[in-house]
């Protein structure tokens, strides 16, 4: 893939890849500093803070005053255009990962309002939510990867995108147990029907793989697998033919249970409990319900829908599973799903 837009930045240890328009994004890594720190509870609420107040002025502008910003202001740059785009749907996979890259990981080709909008609470929390779910997964993983060396893992990541949840969760693995992946294939499908997410994924695996990098040595390999969730039986058709010889690393980070309807969401965690291994673990993402969770959704034209633990615990048991842990975030929730 030719490079249209270098990174001119770079910083010592990250890895790069090229997105199919030809940019050159950093991998997101959280076994290094650059995306590794994290804000600390009164940092957190002094942005939560200014979030409000800057949604409450937001909302109290006239119509055409909010239709003028988003449309001239806002869509001038690449990752707000993103955003706008995502009204009455959802925000794209590489849109989002553009979100978790912050104000310093964005390059050239962002403007001013790019880094604005990589600094708010949406993003700290988008990339907070990231390093929840791979550490509860990689957590997850490690006793089972110890009990059965060489056994296949497969990742399943529906609305994966670049699946940075799954090819982070191997990172923190191969830091902290490096001999429980070596001699064992290792397979991360995206599950989704955008292209240009699993696109940069492919590649931004391929980046850890070199020689200097830090997933060097693995039997990895990065599958794109057209999905559209609301048709649950062509996942459970895909899982049938893997078979359940596999360790199942189950993961869906912003996708599923924040944007899948009642009815979607129950039966794609039923064809995962149906037609996975005994030992798989799902780790998802919903986004939490709390009063100021919900002030800064309520203007958000996306289709994300805000669920309460109750509603969520009764669709994880219609689903066959339950929930064995948890970590927030500002506006998230990541959960740990084992079967019921």
């Amino acid at each position: 893939m030719k490079i249209r837009v270098p990174e001119k930045n770079k910083k010592p240890g990250l890895h790069y890849a090229v997105t199919d328009d030809g940019i050159e994004l950093p991998v997101i890594d959280v076994t290094h500093t650059a995306f590794s720190s994290r804000p600390s509870d009164s940092e957190l609420d002094v942005l939560r803070n200014e979030a409000l107040r800057s949604f409450r002025k937001w909302q109290e502008m006239p119509g055409w005053v909010r239709w003028l910003v988003s449309k001239v202001v806002l869509g001038r740059g690449v990752l707000a255009r993103g955003i706008v785009a995502s009204r009455g749907t959802y925000l794209a996979g590489l849109s989002t990962y553009l979100l978790k890259l912050g104000p310093d990981g964005l390059g050239s080709y962002a403007k001013r309002v790019d880094r604005i909008v990589a600094a708010t609470l949406p993003a700290i929390s988008a990339r907070i939510r990231l390093q929840n779910m791979a550490r509860i997964l990689a957590d997850s993983l490690a006793p089972i990867l110890r009990a059965d060396a060489g056994r296949p893992l497969h990742f399943y990541n529906i609305g994966g995108g670049p699946a940075a949840d799954s090819f982070n969760t191997l990172l923190l693995l191969k830091r902290d147990l490096s001999q429980t992946l070596s001699e064992r294939p290792i397979r991360i499908c995206s599950l989704d029907l955008d292209r240009d997410g699993p696109s940069f994924g492919q590649r931004a695996v391929a980046a850890l793989m070199a020689e200097d990098a830090p997933l060097h040595g693995l039997e990895l390999t990065f599958e794109h697998v057209p999905y559209d969730w609301s048709r649950p039986e062509d996942l459970r058709g895909f899982l049938a033919a893997e078979g359940k010889q596999n360790i199942a690393a189950c993961s869906s980070e912003g996708a599923l249970l924040e944007y899948g309807s009642d009815e979607q969401v129950v039966a794609n965690l039923r064809a995962l409990h149906d037609e996975t291994a005994e030992d798989s673990v799902f780790v998802g993402s919903v986004t939490r319900t709390d009063p100021a969770s919900r002030e800064l959704h309520r203007g958000v034209e996306a289709a994300l829908k805000l669920r309460d633990m109750p509603e969520v615990d009764r669709l994880v048991n219609e689903g066959g599973w339950a929930i064995s842990a948890t970590a927030d975030g500002p506006v998230n929730r990541s959960l740990k799903l084992v079967r019921a």
